[in-house]
């Protein structure tokens, strides 16, 4: 794809939000790179060897709690290669972002990268057109990732912010729910309490049981005809204690 300046801008907008992990046994290539990426993301690590990016990568996680965004790494390096490097990655993050660095260009070497998951592979020495193109395209997964991701996180918050509301809404209001038959599916603490029941005496049984005989039958015939039709009933009931 054609990498303008436009575009490189648009890419710094989102890249500076992420963090990479760069790991080649070539300090030429590696400064190289680094320089590449200088502009684009927010924090740098470089590693030496397969060995070295494990251990920046643990720390990184120790440290932060989280991953680095993307990971690029050679694949010919001593001490460990860059295909065992990314199978250990993926033990920690099976959906890390990974991309392939390599001088070769050896059909069995490309389908053991295909093998071991990842998709994107660039060949050394590094064009910068080239490399501009395939970091657009990662960052670009690991944005929507990261949005999935923080929405998940958001939703889960909501649910425990509402659970710890009725918790105390539970505890201190008088009420009670109903399904369309009249049926009890819901009771709160409170209520139990003033009453004298047990939700198991409560829950499934018919919603009289808890109301004071002196209530005519008119009153809640008027009282689910308003709430059946969308509209809100105000008045008050008595309930009933548990003789």
């Amino acid at each position: 794809m054609e990498i303008t300046k436009v575009k490189i801008d648009e890419m710094k907008i989102h890249t500076k939000k992420l963090n990479i992990l760069i790991i080649d046994d070539d300090t030429t290539a590696l400064n190289q790179v680094e320089i590449m990426c200088k502009e684009l993301f927010n924090i740098i690590i470089l590693a030496n060897n397969g060995l070295e990016g494990i251990s920046r990568y643990k720390q990184f996680l120790d440290e932060n709690d989280k991953t680095f965004d993307l990971i690029l790494t050679d694949i010919n390096m001593p001490e460990m290669d860059g295909l065992e490097l990314s199978e250990k990655i993926r033990e920690l993050n099976p959906s890390q972002e990974i991309l392939i660095m390599s001088a070769y260009n050896d059909s069995n070497l490309l389908q053991k990268i295909i093998n071991s998951g990842i998709n994107t592979y660039i060949h050394k020495p590094i064009q910068f057109e080239e490399f501009l193109g395939s970091i657009f395209k990662l960052t670009q997964k690991v944005l929507l990732l990261n949005e999935t991701e923080n929405k998940k996180n958001e939703t889960v918050n909501l649910n425990k912010e509402l659970i710890s509301r009725m918790e105390g809404y539970n505890s201190l209001s008088l009420s009670s729910s109903i399904d369309n038959n009249g049926v009890i599916t819901f009771i709160s603490d409170k209520l139990l309490e003033i009453t004298g029941y047990t939700k198991d005496e409560i829950i499934g049984k018919d919603h009289k049981i808890l109301i004071h005989p002196d209530y005519k039958s008119e009153l809640f015939d008027k009282l689910w005809k308003t709430i059946t039709s969308g509209n809100v009933w105000r008045g008050r009931i008595q309930k009933i204690k548990k003789k």
